[in-house]
């Protein structure tokens, strides 16, 4: 599905994302594949890393895979354009990754992030830890 999407195609950055996590867990193991194939083009796997965070946002069953899968591609961070990068921090953002600190910070640390996306690292980080705190708050109100 995401194979033709061009630069251009706005409609299908739009909605392919959309229709693949619609899709749900049976989804991931296709886009697993697709994500670091850089002979795709960088819009589709954009959308991709798009998916990918809405399916395991939707669906907790598929969560821990879906963090690993996108954790695993920003190790690759340093051969991927920096956009791209970011949308996979912000795939991670989609799925309250706060597991995913270290790994989101080494890659803006090495350079290979974009504030264009998520913002700095301290933006993306106070966010993974906003994450942090109101579960800890949670866990801890009177019931």
């Amino acid at each position: 599905m995401l194979d033709g999407v061009v630069e251009f195609d706005d409609w299908a950055l739009a909605e392919i994302p959309l229709v693949l996590a619609m899709i749900g867990p049976a989804a991931p193991p296709h886009l697993k594949r697709f994500l670091p194939d850089q002979r795709n083009h960088v819009w589709a796997r954009i959308g991709a890393a798009e998916a990918i965070g809405r399916i395991g946002r939707a669906n907790p069953s598929c969560r821990a895979e879906v963090v690993e899968w996108l954790v695993e591609q920003l190790g690759r961070s340093r051969f991927g354009d920096p956009v791209f990068n970011g949308h996979v921090v912000s795939a991670l953002l989609d799925v309250r990754a706060v597991e995913a600190i270290d790994a989101v910070a080494g890659a803006y640390e090495a350079g290979h992030g974009s504030a264009l996306v998520c913002g700095s690292l301290a933006d993306v980080l106070a966010e993974l830890q906003t994450e942090v705190v109101s579960a800890n708050t949670a866990g801890s109100r009177p019931g």
